[in-house]
């Protein structure tokens, strides 16, 4: 009979020992003493005595020290945050949101979507604050949320509200607010997007007409730059025409100017040449009439001599002899009788046939 426990005995009873001892330290302390951080997890290891924190998100097993630290996890993971529809079916799927325009008329948005987590530098807040594990993804952007939208978009009226940049500054703004409300527990606002506004159908006919209005408005701004720029082109191009219509006018001008200045000189030569054959001709003429009147003269000057002589002849015979002589020259006198018409108006006219 042995008095003594052989080797392996007393090693598997040392190490039953061990384990009934970390089990009852696993136990008794209140995070036990393997720590396992997941993909989607953050833990935080607190000192009991200090108070010291780290945050670790680093995936693995860590041993902890039984009574002196104690450990926290947190899932760090992202949420969505939706408004949808007219039910609210949990903390992050409630109902659609409505809005009170700055007109007073009423805007709702049929989809809201906000993507929002847990800010990795404010772990331990997010803990201290909400608590550990999905905590921090019940009630509190619920509580934000709405408000922060309505002040952002409710500052538009109807008409406004539907512009893409006024829905791009909502939007932005409500980040900023909602990034502002959550981030004193810890969280931040990823992503917010929201879909078109939405009206009472009465309303929604006139935004719709706007609409329509002011794409055929734009439409007309359109039409009316390309006119203007067309203009200019145009114009360019009636200046050039007008320039090169210019330059050929008088190209005309000037060949036409020369052509004249070469008829006004042929026309002042022929003339020059056709006075000189007058002038010729005249002086001719005249030569011939001057010779030929010195000659009538000279035959005149005779016949009137010799009619003198005569008359004196007669005047020495006596008053008889001359009244015969001038009877004897009416002899010769031819008398020419016409009959005259009597016209309208007392005018009298001699008929063109008469008799000798």
């Amino acid at each position: 009979m042995r008095l003594f426990p052989s080797f392996v005995e007393c090693l598997l009873g040392f190490v039953a020992g061990g384990g009934l001892v970390l089990y009852w330290l696993n136990e008794s302390s209140g995070t036990g003493t393997i720590l396992e951080t997941s993909d989607h997890e953050v833990t935080a290891v607190v000192d009991s005595f200090t108070g010291d924190v780290q945050v670790d998100d680093t995936p693995g097993f860590r041993l902890l020290r039984p009574f002196l630290e104690d450990a926290y996890s947190l899932v760090k993971s992202p949420v969505e945050y939706a408004m949808n529809g007219n039910e609210w079916k949990n903390d992050n799927f409630v109902p659609r949101l409505s809005v009170r325009a700055a007109d007073g008329s009423t805007v709702w948005f049929e989809d809201v979507r906000i993507q929002y987590g847990v800010s990795p530098d404010r772990a331990w807040d997010v803990m201290r604050d909400q608590g550990g594990d999905y905590a921090w993804r019940h009630g509190l952007m619920d509580a934000y949320a709405r408000s922060a939208l309505r002040a952002a978009f409710g500052r538009f009226t109807a008409e406004e509200v539907v512009r893409q940049d006024n829905l791009r500054a909502g939007r932005l703004e409500a980040k900023a607010r909602l990034t502002e409300l959550v981030g004193a527990h810890g969280l931040v606002v990823l992503e917010l997007s929201t879909s078109a506004p939405a009206f009472p159908k009465e309303y929604e006919s006139v935004v719709q007409r706007r609409q329509v209005a002011e794409q055929e408005k734009m439409k007309i701004d359109q039409e009316l730059e390309q006119l203007r720029a067309s203009r200019d082109d145009r114009l360019a191009k009636i200046e050039r025409d007008k320039s090169l219509e210019a330059a050929r006018m008088r190209s005309k001008f000037v060949l036409d100017l020369a052509e004249a200045k070469r008829l006004a000189l042929r026309k002042r030569d022929a003339a020059d040449r056709d006075q000189g054959a007058r002038i010729a001709a005249g002086t001719r003429q005249l030569d011939e009439m001057l010779s030929r009147a010195d000659s009538l003269v000279t035959k005149y000057t005779s016949e009137a001599e010799g009619l003198q002589a005569r008359a004196d002849a007669l005047a020495a015979k006596g008053l008889m002899a001359v009244r015969r002589a001038l009877v004897d020259g009416l002899s010769n006198v031819q008398f020419e009788i016409r009959p005259f018409e009597v016209f309208s108006g007392g005018v009298l006219r001699a008929n063109q046939t008469g008799t000798h």
